[in-house]
């Protein structure tokens, strides 16, 4: 895999032959992203596993995205851009960070470790203006996801939740089950929730 990924992009026209393009994705050189180690865990882990290419199957991670979110076996490693360029070569598709989350973040909230779950979202609150003006139906996509922790530990929409400015609604539904908890209480990521629909008074029907 490096003696082809270290070529000069003058020598890929010598690699256009019809047949040999997919010889070289069917070679088990192509090495995936580890599995996220658990809560806690900080001993790094094995080298991923290397395989052949599948058109559809296998692509490339958005650049900065943390390890803990690739695992799942279709993210191949990239570690120069030497390597960037063979994969883009052979067909292995980038997705957009708005594409990214969507189809391969929000889906596995659940199974996501806590601090890589709390983490994605994050990132996510903190980009929301640039993620929502490159996939129009990015926003409401997110106002209908359950990640916003409270106090008590479980997972709500913004919407089901409140200000932390409106008191009388840990009267309602006490502390630890109104307000977004942990950094999603920061002043920015609230401002970003209230896009989603959090709360900001409490009504009486």
């Amino acid at each position: 895999r490096g003696f082809l990924a270290e070529r000069r992009p003058a020598e890929e026209s010598e690699l256009t032959n019809a047949d040999l393009v997919p010889f070289l994705r069917s070679l088990p050189i192509f090495e995936l992203h580890r599995a996220a180690p658990p809560d806690g865990e900080a001993a790094p882990a094995p080298a991923g596993e290397c395989v052949p290419l599948q058109r559809g199957v296998h692509c490339v991670a958005p650049p900065g995205v943390p390890e803990s979110l690739l695992a799942g076996g279709r993210f191949v490693r990239s570690g120069s851009e030497s390597e960037r360029r063979l994969l883009r070569f052979l067909g292995v598709e980038q997705p957009a960070r708005s594409a990214f989350f969507r189809s391969h973040v929000f889906g596995r909230l659940a199974e996501l470790p806590a601090e890589a779950r709390d983490g994605a979202m994050v990132s996510v609150l903190r980009e929301l203006h640039a993620l929502g003006s490159e996939d129009a139906g990015f926003v409401d996509s997110l106002r209908e996801l359950r990640f916003v922790p409270t106090a008590g530990g479980s997972l709500h929409r913004a919407s089901e939740l409140f200000h932390p400015k409106v008191h009388a609604a840990a009267e309602l539904l006490g502390v630890e089950g109104a307000y977004p908890a942990g950094v999603f209480s920061a002043p920015d990521l609230l401002s970003a929730l209230e896009r989603l629909g959090l709360r900001g008074e409490v009504t009486r029907g």
